[in-house]
This record gives structure tokens, C-alpha cells and sequence, in this order.
């Protein structure tokens, strides 16, 4: 796989090389992100922000869509995940209205959080996704907890035979015994789009009828006011828009209707 140096302009790879001849850390630290990641998404904001140093970039210059890495990018036309894909999945997070919480120390260590707009269990529901590829409800529970699809493996014990001074010898045989792990995520995008579609489906949808109040109930894909008859998506489930007002989601080649 390519990485962020490789697809680098040329230009700005110069300009951070003779940096180098004039500097001891910084800019053969940028150097070293850039070849750790392929993705322009999965770089901390202290490592974008040291990117614009050490390119000679001023702040007054940056462009919003330089946070695709637009400027600093050879265009491909084969890549796996393209820039407007990126822009699109961060398009839909606006629109579910996903709020990014994440602490400074969170980010430079790769982490994301972000609030949903759904109240549970009185206080509103975080997600998290991390550098080690888990992504993570962060709570509603003693601890959080990790969202990752899981897989079957088998492991294999070795079976011992103890002497009259119970110290264990191999005999030769072993016990299999069958184990389940989390499926891990180690591209930044990849995981984005799959806490998405998590969320929508178990979230946005699953629990929209679950209000603390009892005062709404879902039925046939809406939320209905038990007082009024009124027809709404609930504000804690981050609309309150009447039907028939919609938007349409697509979240990894699957459609989701919004209302």
C-alpha cells in the first residue's frame, strides 16, 4: 500500500527534505507520519498542523479543502478511497449531526469521539474510534465497549500429566477449544463508515422508540406523539423534522432514509 510520502507532490517533499538539513526533529518527524499512514484522514491534527510548517504553507493560505489533502497529493485515478469519498462520509456525519468531542491528547493519539444526538439512559450516547482499529461505545455501561464484528478461531491447549511431585510434563496431546474475537479496522476510514452504518442501524433506527419518557412511540418507521397524534422524529434522536421532509443516506453501498 501507498503511503502518504509516496503520494506526495514533489514540491512539498523538497521542502520538507531541506528542512531537514536545517532541523533535527520536526520536519523528519512529518516525514515519519506521513509514511506510517495512507490515508490523508488518518493523520492527528498536530501531525496536519506540523504537515502546513514544514511545507512553508501560512496559515492564512489554508483552504478548507486542504484538510482532504487536495494541495498536497499526487491525483490518482485508481485509489481506494478517493478525496470527495472522504469529503462525503464527513458530509454525513453533519447530517446525523455526529459531534466530534475528542480531547487534544485523544487526538494526537489517533482517537475520535463523537456524541451522537440520542439520549440514553439520560445522558447522550459516544462512540469512539481508535488507532488500534476497535471502535467503541464509550457509554452506557461500567466500562465502554467494543462495537467490532467478531470471528470464530480455534485455539489449541496442551494437555499435561502430572508426576507424584506435580510437576506437569507434556504428554502430547492438546484441547481445542473454540474462541471469538473482534474483527479489528486499521484504516480511519474504514472505520468512520462502519461506526456510520452502526450507529444508523442500531441508534438512529433500532432505538428511536426507546424515549425515557414514554411520550413517543415508533411505529411503521415513525415517531408519533402519544398526546397530540403529531408525527415527528423525536429532537433526541437529532431531528425534528415532520414527515414528509427526508434525506437519504448512503452508508457503504447501503440506503438509509432519514426523516
Amino acid at each position: 500500500m501507498k503511503t502518504l510520502w509516496d503520494k506526495l507532490k514533489p514540491e512539498y517533499k523538497k521542502t520538507i527534505i531541506l528542512h531537514q538539513e536545517r532541523y533535527i526533529h520536526g520536519p523528519q518527524n512529518t516525514e515519519k507520519a506521513l509514511k506510517s499512514v495512507g490515508l490523508f484522514g488518518e493523520l492527528t491534527i498536530e501531525e496536519l498542523r506540523n504537515l502546513f510548517t514544514w511545507t512553508d504553507i501560512c496559515i492564512s493560505d489554508i483552504e478548507w479543502s486542504d484538510l482532504f489533502g487536495e494541495r498536497f497529493l499526487i491525483e490518482e485515478k485508481n485509489k481506494d478511497m478517493s478525496i470527495e469519498k472522504e469529503k462525503e462520509l464527513y458530509k454525513q456525519m453533519d447530517l446525523l449531526q455526529m459531534k466530534e468531542i475528542s480531547t487534544y491528547r485523544q487526538q494526537k493519539n489517533g482517537t475520535r469521539i463523537f456524541e451522537l444526538p440520542i439520549i440514553k439512559y439520560g445522558q447522550k450516547i459516544q462512540v469512539g474510534s481508535f488507532k488500534s482499529g476497535y471502535v467503541r461505545r464509550m457509554n452506557g455501561g461500567y466500562t465502554p465497549y467494543q462495537l467490532n464484528k467478531t470471528e470464530k478461531f480455534d485455539h489449541y491447549y496442551k494437555l499435561y500429566d502430572y508426576s507424584n511431585d506435580n510437576s506437569p510434563k507434556f504428554n502430547g496431546n492438546y484441547r481445542k477449544h473454540e474462541c471469538v474475537k473482534r474483527i479489528l479496522i486499521p484504516n480511519e476510514v474504514d472505520r468512520l463508515k462502519y461506526l456510520i452504518a452502526f450507529c444508523l442501524k442500531n441508534y438512529y433506527i433500532n432505538q428511536a422508540n426507546e424515549v425515557e419518557d414514554q411520550k413517543y412511540t415508533w411505529s411503521g418507521g415513525q415517531i408519533t406523539d402519544s398526546k397530540t397524534g403529531e408525527i415527528y422524529i423525536h429532537e433526541q434522536h437529532a431531528y425534528w423534522n415532520k414527515i414528509p421532509n427526508s434525506v437519504q443516506v448512503i452508508v457503504d453501498g447501503h440506503r438509509y432514509n432519514i426523516k
